[in-house]
């Protein structure tokens, strides 16, 4: 992606209406990653603000959403909730709640530690909403830079990254992604490795083998390629696919040690995709793969490194790519 095609695709999110859009898809994907029936953003009300308004919500009903929340909301009210407020200018703004009707469930300090990242995402966009009547910066504009800087930082990654829209777009299209989904994929794709921007040129351009040191450092790349993606209004799910992009269906991938299905879709559909046309270039040390030895090694990791269903719908794309060609 070039920097005038980020521009064009970031200017359809930065927008009046998007903001609801992206506060209910920042709810469900909360639950998602928790594991929770249920998940809410409150924000304080600005006329009043004493009071709390329900601003998006995952498993509730929609009809409350947008109405200020009495303190013994029935309809709110759950076995068992963990919660994380978010701050700015030295006052609390709102809070990211998740909820389970099962009263056994309990939270486990990784889940927490999930909730608080989710939650600073969450206030990002919140900030963003409040700041509309402001003079914000050019978002459509950042984000082009983004993908600037990381074609002149690591032309390779960033042709790489590029490569993998088209078959990420198709696997999801056969895997039911709606509208926004897609247009969330779209601009996460090309950028989901913009965070190595902040990866020291002689770890990122080094002709040999890391040392355990430098991949530690590397693998820091997808946290910050979602903290600069958070900071642009309109993008805060987008990031949230960035930093899960390294997670494996298994539960051993980073920054997290998500599984399964707690990993966001687009993640997981980038990570297959990422491999396979990883797999399939050339690169200085070793000639590419075939797209038939390719499929082979996503299926031989189906079930533990990616997602089966992705594997599956990718190598009916690659299948359907031959034919074409």
């Amino acid at each position: 992606m070039n920097g005038g095609e980020a521009e064009a695709l970031a200017a359809g999110l930065v927008n009046d209406g998007y903001v609801a859009v992206v506060l209910d898809r920042l709810a469900k994907q909360a639950s998602g990653v928790i594991g929770t029936e249920r998940s809410s953003i409150f924000v304080r009300d600005l006329d009043d603000p004493r009071k709390t308004i329900l601003a998006a919500s995952n498993g509730t009903g929609d009809e409350l959403v947008g109405s200020r929340v009495p303190e013994r909301a029935e309809r709110l009210h759950s076995a068992v909730d963990a919660a994380v407020t978010f701050r700015w200018d030295g006052a609390v703004r709102g809070a990211l709640s998740v909820r389970s009707t099962v009263a056994s469930r309990r939270f486990t300090p990784r889940e927490l530690d999930f909730l608080t990242t989710l939650g600073a995402i969450v206030g990002a966009a919140v900030r963003h909403a409040h700041a509309r009547h402001e003079p914000v910066p050019d978002a459509p504009g950042r984000l082009g830079d983004f993908a600037e800087m990381l074609s002149e930082r690591d032309p390779y990654t960033a042709e790489h990254s590029d490569g993998i829209v088209a078959t990420a777009c198709t696997t999801a299209r056969a895997l039911g992604a709606s509208t926004a989904e897609l247009l969330e994929l779209r601009l996460a794709a090309p950028l989901h490795d913009v965070g190595k921007i902040r990866v020291p040129d002689s770890i990122l351009a080094k002709p040999g083998p890391l040392t355990a040191r430098e991949r530690a450092v590397i693998n820091h790349h997808p946290e910050w390629g979602a903290e600069l993606l958070a900071c642009v209004p309109g993008l805060e799910v987008v990031a949230g696919i960035v930093r899960f992009h390294h997670e494996r269906w298994d539960g051993t991938g980073y920054p997290n040690g998500l599984s399964g299905e707690r990993i966001p879709l687009a993640s997981r559909i980038i990570a297959a995709c990422d491999a396979y046309q990883a797999m399939t270039s050339d690169r200085p040390y070793r000639r590419a793969m075939s797209a038939e030895q390719a499929i082979c090694e996503l299926r031989a990791n189906a079930g533990s490194q990616f997602d089966p269903r992705v594997v599956a719908e990718l190598e009916a794309a690659a299948d359907r790519s031959a034919l074409a060609a």
